[in-house]
């Protein structure tokens, strides 16, 4: 399947906003727009959901289960969490409004997640003069490297999930 046939396919799926900006960006043979626009789709899906805000109440629940468990935490799995614990309940007795707060939480974890994407997206030369250089590719049947995910930070603003 042409990338272009494949990236209208994943637009019949998504609400992306660009969609003929990233038509222009399949002209690049060796890209994988679509590919990379569905790996960020599902990516988005890991973040809070807007308008829903029983996750504080959920955290909170999840963390007093865990706090003391020495059974959950012997495989080093599951580290404590107190501080955690504390900081969540201090912030759901300071009545602030669980919209707004669910608002920042996604705007934190769609940096992440640009950050993130940023670095799989090709080498870089760190602060400390170190130097490095990987990507994300497609593979093949072969389980070889075929195409490289591009653009995905840039991607990480085109759905509204």
């Amino acid at each position: 399947m042409k990338e272009q046939d494949l990236l209208k396919k994943v637009f019949e799926k998504t609400n992306a906003t660009n969609q003929e900006y990233w038509l222009k960006q399949c002209d690049d043979k060796e890209s994988a727009i679509a590919l990379s626009m569905l790996f960020v789709r599902e990516s988005l899906k890991l973040i809070q959901k807007p308008n829903q805000t029983e996750w504080l109440d959920a955290t909170i629940k999840d963390l007093e289960f865990r706090i003391g468990r020495d059974d959950l935490y012997s495989t080093g799995f599951l580290p404590e969490k107190p501080n955690l614990l504390s900081a969540v309940k201090s912030v759901k007795e300071s009545n602030v409004d669980r919209s707004a707060l669910t608002h920042i939480i996604r705007e934190s974890q769609k940096d992440v997640l640009y950050g993130m994407f940023s670095l799989l997206g090709g080498g870089h030369c760190f602060e400390d003069g170190l130097e490095s250089a990987w990507e994300l590719f497609e593979i093949d049947e072969d389980g070889k490297p075929k195409r490289g995910f591009v653009m995905m930070n840039e991607i990480v603003n085109e759905f509204e999930n």
